[in-house]
């Protein structure tokens, strides 16, 4: 089943992993798109599905959509699909990223194409391919490979025989997600292979070597390693060969992956279908380096040099201390960063190694990484953009690997580690049935809400007279009406309703606990803007930079570190439903979060439509927890429907609530 919209794709994923009925309302918003739209999709994927003998895609009247098999292998083999298809497609238009990897593949394969050529294949006219060849020519500049324009000849291509092949790996990508492009070019895929056996034979030989050596490759270079054999194979067989520097094979040769490399080359299965030369082997060695996957506890550096990590660790402590300057900067400071600093280094290494062998600033079009950066909370991302980006200053080269949302992650971990200030409270425990029965009441409070009480006694009635009530904040009873002449809080046991706990008379008492400072200086910042004109989404934001600084020098710096963490991490997701961008503090001297929610929905990188853009800057002298406070309030922001618009008609109410809600949580 062929899939050309994300909505569709959005749609069908849903309905893979849902356990209920999805009503249209639902995908409307799922999809940012409208309720008739959404009825529009479903009528179209019905007939699709029901002709191809696939699925039947039910309404349930007053409950929604769900989908139920006809072929039950059909039915497998389109949610494996959808599942790669996530991961290709994610913030990716389906019907442009395929047109896109066509035009690249046949630029690879030709000695020169034709646009008229292309527009002619596609069915399309010039205007979209122009556009497309822009992000063409920048993708492949990432890989030092210039497209030009000849006359009379067309498109020609101008790089080196090595990062052509890197790029011909990278762009392959049904090779990786066993999906087929809406534009499949075969030319490109027999620079491979004439049969797939060869492929996975290959494969087959080099992981069954690698499983018994002392190193770990990553899933993805599972594949891209035996797929870049192959084609440097044939490659070499037309005379194309690659010239590595002296001096990094010399070093290569002294790797333990270059033994291994030498192992590969040597097995009888791979020479049966390929025959490399020595250089080719070093290549080999260096592919597998730089695509080794590192946990510095327990696997990954067996036989690095220790030269290596000295020198990681090195470049780790001066990104560390540049960090610390910035957002996040209490957050390194906890006891538990310790415990995940050598997680953060097992990520820096992966990365230094791909810097000193290969390059970081590749694009890449194919990630095996599963994680949902839109369930990742905004503060970490920044700190990963942050931190990526002080990285980026050493190795004086952008970092485009996928592996920078593992940061965030890990800072993620770090910040729920940390606990919401809170006054733990002073309860008396009394009952009419006696001491037996009130100290049974201590043991059930204290067994749930230990974390939550400083004190707990136990009292008969008549005992509690001789009581400071000051000195405690309420009591528990048994029920008896005749507690409320007590002057303090009073708590029924049988209100404590353990079945519904968000809203038992216990949890809205202990939620008291929590300090409340934090979210009333929130409240003083915060800001919402409504019914913003925003004409063109991009020059909105640089807009703002002048309304958010009070100097040329620091307008620009404003503007030039938005750009570079952009680039690292985009500020939108297509599953958040705002533009939220954080400003570096010492460039903007205040603490704000301003909304502005637009008149029309505005476009963002001329693919993605937002009504809400959110700016933010926090204070990186703040404590963790305050950090952890704004983080998940944004967050909240973020990603709660209708969040915003309750905001903007009352917002010390609504944030009180949010507050409530995430400390509850």
């Amino acid at each position: 089943m062929k899939i050309e919209k994300n909505r569709h794709l959005i749609i069908l994923d849903a309905l893979f992993n849902a356990d209920v009925p999805i009503s249209s309302e639902k995908f409307a918003f799922m999809t940012r798109s409208s309720v008739r739209t959404i009825k529009s999709d479903i009528a179209k994927l019905k007939t699709q599905l029901e002709k191809e003998n696939t699925a039947r895609l039910i309404s349930l009247k007053g409950k929604g959509y769900v989908l139920e098999a006809i072929d039950r292998k059909k039915f497998e083999d389109l949610h494996v699909d959808v599942e790669a298809m996530k991961r290709l497609y994610y913030n990716r238009p389906i019907e442009e990223t395929d047109r896109r990897l066509y035009i690249i593949q046949r630029i690879l394969t030709e000695e020169c194409v034709l646009i008229d050529e292309i527009c002619e294949n596609l069915f399309i006219s010039r205007s979209p391919v122009s556009y497309d060849m822009i992000w063409v020519t920048n993708f492949l500049k990432t890989y030092d490979i210039e497209v030009r324009s000849v006359p009379c000849k067309g498109l020609v291509i101008k790089g080196s025989e090595s990062d052509i092949r890197n790029a011909m790996v990278e762009i392959h990508c049904s090779q990786y997600h066993e999906h087929q492009q809406l534009y499949p070019y075969e030319p490109f895929n027999k620079l491979f292979y004439e049969n797939k056996k060869v492929y996975e034979d290959v494969r087959h030989a080099m992981l069954k070597i690698v499983r018994n050596t002392e190193i770990s490759i990553s899933d993805l270079a599972s594949k891209m390693i035996p797929t870049y054999l192959c084609l440097a194979n044939n490659r070499v067989k037309e005379g194309r060969c690659i010239n590595l520097d002296p001096a990094i094979a010399e070093e290569l040769r002294a790797t333990y992956d270059y033994e291994i490399a030498k192992q590969v080359c040597a097995d009888e299965t791979v020479k049966s279908y390929l025959s490399l030369p020595e250089e080719e082997i070093v290549n080999l060695a260096r592919l597998l380096l730089i695509s080794r996957d590192i946990d510095m506890r327990s696997k990954g550096t067996a036989k690095v040099p220790l030269s290596f990590i000295e020198d990681n660790a090195r470049l780790y402590e001066r990104v560390l201390k540049r960090s610390q300057e910035k957002l996040g900067k209490a957050l390194y400071s906890v006891e538990f960063y310790r415990f995940i600093e050598l997680d953060v280094q097992s990520l820096q290494l992966q990365l230094y190694l791909r810097h000193r062998f290969d390059t970081t600033k590749k694009k890449k079009m194919v990630t095996y990484i599963e994680r949902d950066e839109s369930l990742l909370s905004p503060i970490p991302l920044e700190m990963a953009r942050i931190m990526v980006g002080c990285l980026q200053e050493e190795f004086a080269q952008d970092i485009s690997e996928a592996v920078v949302t593992s940061y965030a992650a890990y800072f993620e971990l770090l910040l729920k580690r940390i606990v919401y200030p809170y006054r733990k409270m002073r309860l008396l425990v009394t009952a009419t049935e006696g001491l037996v029965y009130s100290e049974g009441l201590k043991e059930k409070i204290l067994r749930k809400y230990r974390d939550f009480i400083s004190d707990i006694e136990v009292y008969n009635l008549y005992e509690m007279r001789k009581l400071n009530f000051e000195d405690y904040d309420a009591v528990v009873h048994s029920g008896n009406l005749m507690y409320y002449a007590y002057p303090m809080k009073e708590i029924g046991y049988d209100d404590m309703d353990y079945q519904k706990d968000e809203n038992s008379t216990m949890e809205k008492f202990l939620s008291e606990g929590y300090d409340r400072k934090r979210i009333n200086q929130f409240k003083t910042f915060l800001n919402v803007y409504e019914d913003v004109v925003i004409d063109n989404l991009d020059s909105f934001i640089e807009s703002l930079f002048y309304r958010y600084s009070d100097s040329s020098e620091k307008i620009r710096a404003l503007q030039e570190d938005y750009l570079r963490k952009r680039k690292i991490i985009d500020y939108y997701s297509m599953k958040q439903r705002s533009l939220l961008i954080l400003l570096d503090y010492k460039y903007v001297s205040r603490e704000l979060v301003d909304i502005y929610i637009a008149r029309e929905p505005a476009r963002y990188h001329d693919t993605i439509e937002t009504r809400f853009i959110i700016i933010a800057s926090f204070d990186p002298d703040n404590d963790v927890s305050s950090l952890k406070i704004d983080n998940y309030i944004l967050q909240y922001i973020n990603q709660v429907d209708g969040t915003v618009e309750r905001i903007a008609a009352d917002k010390d109410n609504t944030l009180d609530e949010i507050y409530d809600k995430i400390v509850r949580s």
